[in-house]
């Protein structure tokens, strides 16, 4: 009796589990992130990456902003005298804006807004007044490739701002107290 229950269950879960009834794509979508306006804290931004390298895509209204990070980048050891070091600062390595223009009529405002990840196909979309973007992260390279079409009446010029996400500091060893003393 023991027996023929546990094959009762074991054809019940392979039955429901099986290539044939499960759309893959219809079950992995589920978990996509649909936004229908834009974000007010960096951190909400839509993720892309492949595991290794990976960012957070956000918008103000001219802008897409996107914070570059590495699984194996940290900002100190015990080197360091950059920052605390009972802090855990790791994975940053710099910013990317991409400025669209228009201010007088800036692409991503809530009117018209949609932001998606598609977790089956590893892309998120945004569209809004006229600008498509498409963002995928190449799968074996620590690549991000953004596709930008502006069909706008009047498009604008794109600009592009890289920064590293930590400014170099100065460190003067033994010689703090004296600094500090100094009129500046």
């Amino acid at each position: 009796m023991r027996i023929n229950v546990m094959w009762l269950v074991v054809v019940l879960v392979s039955g429901v589990c099986s290539a044939e009834s499960l759309d893959m794509r219809a079950h992995v979508c589920r978990a996509d992130l649909i936004y229908d306006k834009p974000i007010t804290r960096s951190e909400a931004g839509m993720p892309i990456g492949n595991g290794r390298t990976g960012t957070l895509i956000g918008t103000t209204p001219g802008a897409i902003h996107m914070q570059i990070n590495r699984v194996d980048v940290f900002g100190n050891d015990c080197t360091t005298h950059s920052f605390n070091r009972n802090e855990d600062y790791c994975a940053g390595c710099g910013f990317v804006d991409i400025e669209l223009g228009g201010w007088n009529d800036p692409p991503f405002t809530e009117a018209d807004y949609r932001q998606r990840v598609n977790v089956y196909d590893g892309e998120m979309t945004l569209q809004s007044k006229g600008v498509k973007i498409r963002a995928v992260a190449h799968p074996t390279l620590d690549v991000i490739a953004l596709q930008i079409d502006d069909q706008r009446q009047t498009p604008h010029p794109i600009r592009i701002d890289l920064c590293k996400l930590r400014y170099a500091h100065k460190f003067y060893s033994q010689q703090n107290h004296a600094l500090s003393r100094e009129p500046s």
